[in-house]
């Protein structure tokens, strides 16, 4: 499949914005296996691709890509509050109704 994907990005004159970083984790696997591509974009604007290492609930780590000039850096961390395991969610909810509290 490789091999295919490879054929039809040089036919269609696209890049790939991968920087080799695994995106996929199971267990002791790990791979690249999500692949970002595009035509024409990093002619016109500057591109960023990076792996976030987030958990997502998923094999599959979430992939960000500035594109042209960015203003903040910062990613913006939230709670899966409904996900959350009972005993994680007493000590976390403890700390964030303290803070609420207090201001």
């Amino acid at each position: 499949m490789g091999d295919l994907l490879q054929d039809i990005l040089w036919d269609s004159d696209m890049e790939v914005l991968n920087d080799a970083s695994h995106t996929y984790h199971k267990g002791s696997y790990s791979a690249a296996l999500d692949v970002t591509a595009c035509k024409g974009l990093q002619i016109e604007f500057p591109v960023r691709w990076s792996v976030l290492n987030d958990d997502i609930n998923s094999d599959h780590l979430p992939i960000i890509m500035l594109i042209g000039e960015s203003t903040s850096e910062a990613v913006i961390s939230k709670k899966d509050w409904a996900n959350m395991h009972r005993v994680e969610y007493s000590v976390k909810s403890e700390g964030v109704l303290t803070d609420l509290l207090a201001a």
